[in-house]
Formats: C-alpha cells, structure tokens, sequence
C-alpha cells in the first residue's frame, strides 16, 4: 500500500527557527532529530557523555551538539539563550523499583528547570513529549481522550505517575505567559537500538514467547510522531493543547503476534493471567538475581499489561493533519530493519521517512 506523503508544516527559509531537542540520541527523540533537520531547521541537541550517536549519525554534522547534563542549570541557560523552540524528548522509561528516585529527578525536575529556563529567555513555543501513561488508567470499557482526569490511585505506575507530574509543572509555565503544546504517545513501535526500550519488543518476539499479555494498547509508527512534532512546532493551533498520538488501538496479542508472523514465527494463544502470573514473576525474579540483570516482569508491569486501554486520535487528525501509517506497514517495516542489522552485526536499526 502505497502512502500519500505525510501533511507537514514547512519551514519558511527566510525564516529559520532554531530548535533545541533534549533526548535526541534516544529512541523517539532521533526521529525527532532528523526530521527537524530535513525540514530546514537549525538544530540544536543536548547530549550526556556517555550517550550513543548511532541513531543521529547520518546528521551530526547538519547539528549542533552540546555535551552537557540536564542538571546543569548555568550551561542549559546558556544553550536555551540561542534557541526559539524547546522540544523536551529526554525522559526515563522504567519499571525498576530502585532506580524511582531517578526516574522522578529527570522526568520531573529536569522538565521544571527547563520550563523555567524556557520563561527566562522568552521562548517561542516549549513542546513537551509526555506519555498516554499521564492520562491515567480508565476504571471502565472507555475510548480515552484528551479530556481524561487523573486520580492520584496506587495502580498508576511510578512512570505515568513522573509524566503527569512533568504535565503539571508544563501547565504551570503555560500559566506563567509560556506557549506549550503536550504530546502524549501510545506504545511506539520502529527501529532503534534492539536491546532496549520498545524495539527490544521485536527482538524478544524473535525467541521463545511462553505466554502473551491480556491487555490492549494503542500503537503509533515513531515516524509517524516525529511528523507530529514537526506539525506542531510552528502552528500556533496547537498552543495550549494536550494532543493523543495514536495511530491504532489493538490487543498486545493481536500486534505481538502480527510481529511473530513477520518473523515467521509461531502465534503464542497463551495468555498471562492471575493463575500464572505469580509463577513467571518469581522466575523473572530469579533470573535478575543469578545474572543481575534487569527485571522484566514485576507486579506492576503486569498490571501495566494486563490493563484495557484504548485511545482516541481525534485531535491529532485535527490539528496536526496526522495520517498514521498502518500497524501492518510499520511492523514490516521494522522487522526488515531488524533483520538488516542481524544480517550485518550492529545493535541498531533507523527506519527511513521515505
């Protein structure tokens, strides 16, 4: 299926913005990255030390690089003092108890002192890339929106928690004169590094697969959100906006299983469910402490994948003109990427915008 080319809002050349992106070496954020500099705009990147390039490499020298941590007030002042837009993509995504503290310190302190640094140098336009998991968890069979409250119940996790709170301090600036647009993705699927965040969903898919989730969950191509960014960057309908990406919402068995197909592996129809939930949870367990490695099942994140949700797209057609790739084009898509990198012995795989 041949897809018309997406709805962007082009960049006057005789008017070029300088952007700043934070989390431009990451998963999302690099979409992010090279989508803004195919565009015609001034790009400007935080980066840690110890960050991996490999999914910017094709622009590092169409950018400007600054190597500096996010709670760095005096250096960020300065980066910010040289930008007109803000687009705040850095983030941590876990499901570690320990590393709580963490999570919180950067998803919501580093989004305070950037808002504020946004106000002190009079800053155009502060996009934020928040998360579906700040809408909260809907207590009945619901489509949600962007309308949605929070509670503050104990079944929120420690991530929907940081990102809401992160929304709030956002808010806070809005009401202090700052122009904001909040953008919360559903699970995003595409290439990136294969070990870690949600393109390890592929390579895990790729081995042995006991039992899939009983939850659903709304899915979205990353491409499909750095065009989002990049449609709301420089349209001022957007101010004020909390907008959904979501392209479709599916069962984690229905989308799992179309993944396992393109790899020509088998269905799983085994679901996790409260009769053995427990069990896969101790081994999980087990397995973290003989090999120190990271948990990957926790109470919480099969709560997380157990739950219903479903998103509604609305306001994203709206306002942004998003037209979503299909669930099937980008499954296909990342698995050819996949299988690409296995072929040629590197961790990564960067889908093209094409």
């Amino acid at each position: 299926m041949l897809l018309e080319e997406p709805y962007i809002y082009r960049l006057p050349m005789e008017n070029t913005k300088s952007i700043l992106i934070t989390g431009a070496t990451g998963f999302i954020g690099s979409y992010v990255c090279r989508q803004m500099v195919q565009l015609g705009y001034d790009v400007h990147i935080t980066k840690r030390m110890t960050s991996r390039t490999s999914l910017i490499d094709l622009v590092k020298d169409k950018i400007t690089m600054h190597e500096v941590s996010l709670t760095d007030i005096k250096a960020l002042d300065e980066i910010v003092a040289q930008v007109d837009v803000i687009i705040h993509c850095a983030a941590i995504i876990t499901i570690q108890p320990h590393t709580k503290d963490q999570l919180f310190d950067l998803n919501v302190g580093a989004t305070r002192d950037l808002v504020n640094l946004a106000l002190h140098n009079n800053i155009d336009h502060f996009v934020f890339l928040s998360s579906v998991a700040a809408l909260g968890v809907p207590k009945k069979d619901v489509t949600l929106d962007e309308s949605h409250g929070w509670d503050d119940m104990d079944t929120h996790g420690d991530y929907g928690k940081s990102k809401y709170r992160a929304e709030l301090e956002v808010r806070r600036a809005e009401a202090e004169g700052l122009n904001v647009t909040i953008l919360n993705p559903a699970l995003v699927l595409g290439a990136g590094f294969w070990n870690s965040g949600t393109p390890s969903i592929f390579k895990k898919l790729d081995g042995l697969m006991p039992f899939m989730p009983m939850g659903s969950n709304g899915f979205v191509d990353v491409r499909d959100i750095a065009n989002g960014v990049a449609n709301a960057v420089l349209n001022p309908n957007a101010y004020g906006h909390r907008i959904i990406l979501s392209g479709h919402n599916a069962s984690l068995k229905e989308a799992f299983n179309m993944i396992r197909a393109s790899l020509n592996r088998k269905p799983v129809n085994r679901f996790l469910d409260k009769s053995n939930a427990w069990f896969f949870i101790f081994l999980d367990f087990l397995k973290s402490v003989f090999t120190r490695s990271q948990r990957v099942l926790t109470k919480g994140a099969v709560k997380t994948m157990s739950s219903k949700k479903k998103y509604s797209n609305a306001v994203s057609k709206e306002i942004l003109k998003l037209d979503y790739r299909p669930l099937s084009t980008t499954i296909q898509d990342t698995v050819d990427s996949y299988r690409v990198s296995n072929r040629e012995g590197i961790q990564y795989g960067i889908l093209s915008f094409d």
